[in-house]
């Protein structure tokens, strides 16, 4: 979740900021589905995004093949209930840097 907060593109402008948003939503759309994540943990991103074989037994894992949906904004409204960052994820100023403020 820090991950992708830092390179939020509302929050961060630096050149390849926007492509590793997309890898860090990528990521937690495979983490945060447990049949998925199982897959990826059994196979590697090739058995995820492949499919598994049939004799792999299907044990629960995503046989499919897996295709991300490419939307990284849905996937972090998903987890941060919010279009963008919060301003406190953020603090700015001398007071974030003192640790003041509120």
């Amino acid at each position: 979740r820090n991950q992708c907060l830092k390179y939020h593109p509302s929050t961060n402008s630096d050149p390849g900021s926007s492509d590793k948003f997309n890898q860090i939503s990528e990521a937690y759309d495979v983490l945060n589905d447990p049949r998925k994540k199982a897959t990826y943990d059994k196979f590697g991103e090739e058995g995820l995004k492949q499919g598994t074989p049939p004799e792999s037994g299907g044990s629960g894992d995503w046989s499919s093949g897996y295709t991300y949906h490419g939307n990284a904004d849905k996937v972090f409204r998903d987890f941060s209930g919010g279009d963008t960052p919060s301003s406190d994820a953020f603090p700015q100023g001398e007071e974030a840097k003192a640790g003041i403020g509120g």
